[in-house]
């Protein structure tokens, strides 16, 4: 059967007759945003994404991890099981700036290289008929403004190099952080017209502050072809959140969410998988297209592959980790569930008599480590289990064995003194209840190796 299908389909192909890729468009439901449009050019119709007879199309996808560390996943054979397994049409490249090997703090050697794997994605997802975001993943470097330069020979070369082709997506600041909208605005109008020169009607994201957060603070670009990023991981970013999209949304601000995680913010911790639903599901009701973090077998919760696995292709279920399970049946329309099934006609037993503890207690972990020529990165998360009294506003004291210099770091603001870190907190995680906790503390720091805690306090 597959055969005479296939022999239709190229009997059609030869005899110019309707393609099959205008077959699958005029078959699309509007509701089915797992079909393949990429035979046509999108656009912008007010808050959607629309193709050439102006149908909804929601895009959704996965993101590479830093192309740098993680090459081997830029491959035909990835992306194609990736699109057969969890039914995406989108592929986002993340480029990192100035992080270890980013565009720009690695050499022309380096850089190359990095063009050279966005090459091949390119056309590995033009052959598969899928669309691929190129994002130029700002991080450590705040201000995009700092590497504007960069970045608009970079769009300018990759633009005039790829201006035929209608399925690549320009994504020109990930996650400007510690800046204003004033500042990334101006980042853009530099930017953008650098895109123009080669494609007036190529799809553009830009990245709005607070890592992409704060997107209904942001006033609108005169460019008609420019989205707005929004980023959430579910165990950080909840309700309050949601707002802040839905308040975009009546702003008629188009919103593409370019990374999201089931996770905290970090890119780790435990997964939240009512939250994540609760996030998906106002996605899909008003079809805004989102690209899931990330692809690859780091040790970390939101890789989609489990760390021992070692396949850049041929995935069966035991080699996806728990995220990848989740979201693989969550994008192809298979049952997921929030909690483990309640055990139920059980006895209840006595509830237990516990005292108050008069006090917190602080937990630091290190999440991972790899080495920055002759310093050592490390990732910390670090929770808090609040004593028996309220507190409306804390601060937490960390005393290392050595001097640290701080790279990232998310839901706090800090200063050093010595070997002593000194965290308080942002507006939203400010009060703290009676034996409440405050989560997801994170941070990548450098130094010079052997990092450990020596002393914490918390007031």
């Amino acid at each position: 059967m597959k055969k005479f299908i296939s022999i239709i389909l190229l009997f059609t192909l030869v005899f110019g007759c309707t393609t099959a890729s205008q077959k699958i468009e005029v078959s699309q439901n509007v509701n089915d945003v797992y079909a393949a449009t990429t035979s046509k050019k999108l656009h912008l119709k007010g808050t959607k994404i629309v193709n050439s007879k102006n149908q909804t199309v929601q895009l959704k996808g996965l993101s590479t991890h830093g192309l740098s560390w993680y090459p081997q996943y830029v491959n035909k054979k990835t992306f194609s099981k990736l699109k057969s397994d969890f039914k995406i049409n989108t592929i986002r490249l993340a480029m990192y700036t100035e992080e270890y090997n980013g565009y720009c703090s690695g050499n022309k050697a380096n850089r190359n290289k990095l063009k050279s794997l966005i090459n091949k994605a390119v056309q590995y997802t033009k052959e598969l008929n899928m669309y691929v975001i190129i994002d130029w993943h700002i991080l450590s470097d705040g201000n995009p403004n700092k590497h504007v330069n960069a970045a608009k020979t970079f769009f300018s070369e990759m633009v005039k190099k790829y201006k035929k082709e209608d399925h690549i997506i320009y994504e020109i600041c990930n996650e400007p952080n510690q800046t204003s909208w004033s500042q990334i605005k101006k980042y853009a109008n530099k930017v953008i017209p650098a895109i123009r020169k080669y494609k007036k009607d190529a799809l553009v994201i830009v990245g709005t502050p607070t890592w992409s957060q704060d997107v209904d603070k942001i006033s609108k670009l005169s460019d008609k072809y420019t989205m707005y990023a929004l980023h959430f991981y579910a165990g950080t970013h909840k309700q309050s959140y949601r707002n802040k999209l839905t308040s975009a949304l009546k702003k008629n601000v188009p919103v593409f969410v370019s990374e999201f995680g089931m996770c905290d913010a970090s890119g780790n911790g435990s997964l939240n998988k009512s939250e994540t639903k609760k996030w998906l599901e106002l996605l899909d009701k008003n079809k805004i297209s989102y690209v899931g973090w990330n692809i690859s077998n780091k040790n970390e919760s939101s890789a989609i592959l489990k760390t021992d696995c070692k396949k850049t292709s041929g995935f069966k279920t035991s080699d996806y980790s728990a995220s990848g399970i989740w979201l693989k049946n969550y994008f192809s329309k298979k049952k997921v569930t929030n909690e483990k099934k309640k055990v139920e006609n059980k006895t209840p037993s006595k509830p237990k008599v516990t005292t108050p503890s008069t006090k917190a207690k602080v937990t630091c972990k290190m999440m991972n480590s790899w080495n920055d020529g002759s310093k050592k990165m490390s990732q910390w998360n670090v929770n808090i289990k609040n004593n028996n009294k309220t507190k409306s506003k804390w601060t937490l004291k960390i005393t290392f064995n050595k001097s640290i210099k701080i790279s990232q770091y998310w839901n706090f603001k800090y200063k050093i003194s010595g070997n002593t870190l000194t965290i308080t907190p942002v507006s939203y995680n400010k009060k703290v209840k009676a034996n409440g906790k405050i989560d997801n503390l994170g941070m990548i720091i450098k130094s010079s190796g052997g990092l450990k805690v020596v002393k914490t306090s918390f007031s």
